[in-house]
């Protein structure tokens, strides 16, 4: 949905009793941004499975998403291919 953020679509999902599996996040695709956005999607509570896609991985970045509820931090440069492995598991950090 362009113009809305992350955490505006999972309220409004809220309200409409639309339920999410997986939300993907790209690092600067929400005006919080990063792990805040993380953060503010667990405080909401949605429990569903978080994949942040990260432009560079640095480990203080990575352990930041995952402390604040990221199941999984991937690189934004993956091949396609590899987007379909990351429930899976092959694309943990920790």
């Amino acid at each position: 949905m362009p113009g809305f953020t992350a955490v505006e679509i999972f309220k409004l999902s809220i309200e409409l009793n639309i339920a999410y599996d997986i939300i993907i996040l790209n690092e600067i695709s929400d005006v919080l941004g990063g792990s805040r956005v993380v953060a503010e999607l667990r405080n909401l509570g949605y429990t569903g499975y978080i994949i942040s896609v990260v432009d560079i991985i640095v480990q203080d970045v990575l352990k930041s998403y995952i402390k604040m509820g990221a199941n999984k931090v991937a690189r934004l440069q993956m091949l396609d291919e590899d987007y379909s492995r990351l429930p899976a598991g092959e694309f943990s950090v920790i």
